[in-house]
């Protein structure tokens, strides 16, 4: 469980972003924190996480680009095409710099709260959902997402969740990252024989 105080947190948010992307991350981690205690995973950490998770989201591109090459992250074709891909990975290097309380947990779900993982960890699925289900989102589908809770398991939520994104970015012509091809193929490795589709 991390030990970093909330209201430090939130203070040291709020001097990065502004008042919206602010109200987005208070949205997240309050919806973070449900779907913790709904699916029994570590709520504390889970707000965090939430409140935190875009910390570098509104950094310029060419600093996200050069940070993340100091720090050793790839930068392909398609970070360079989309720089903001970046920013889940340099947020939480930053953030574990800055804040010597933040557990690993914490950063890792924060670091794949854009373009999941090949191997998600509950807290991790959490992030990543409530990133797209706060009720600030208002776009096709998230209704649905958000009736799902409780009535499937955290990996279906995910999984329906990640098929929302993955085909949004489809019919949207947009770059696929390598990550999330790979994501998305472990999602359909792992998924149930009945399997809740996304309407």
């Amino acid at each position: 469980m991390s030990e970093l105080n909330f209201d430090i947190a939130r203070s040291a948010i709020a001097e990065r972003v502004s008042a919206s992307s602010l109200e987005h991350c208070e949205a997240t981690a309050a919806t973070a924190e449900l779907l913790a205690k709904v699916y029994g995973v570590d709520s504390h950490g889970a707000y965090l996480a939430g409140l935190l998770h875009d910390w570098a989201r509104e950094d310029a591109s060419a600093y996200l680009i050069r940070r993340a090459q100091e720090i050793g992250v790839p930068v392909g074709p398609v970070e360079m095409a989309v720089p903001y891909l970046l920013h889940a990975d340099v947020g939480a290097y930053e953030l574990g710099a800055r804040f010597a309380g933040i557990s690993p947990t914490v950063l890792e779900a924060i670091r794949r709260h854009t373009l999941g993982a090949v191997s998600m960890s509950e807290l991790d699925m959490v992030i990543y959902i409530a990133d797209m289900i706060e009720p600030g989102r208002r776009y096709e589908g998230a209704t649905h997402l958000r009736s799902l809770v409780g009535d499937v398991t955290l990996f279906e939520l995910y999984a329906s969740s990640y098929q929302m994104s993955f085909c949004q970015l489809i019919r949207e012509r947009k770059h696929l990252h390598p990550t999330t091809v790979d994501a998305w193929n472990a999602i359909v490795d792992a998924m149930p024989e009945q399997w809740i589709q996304v309407s």
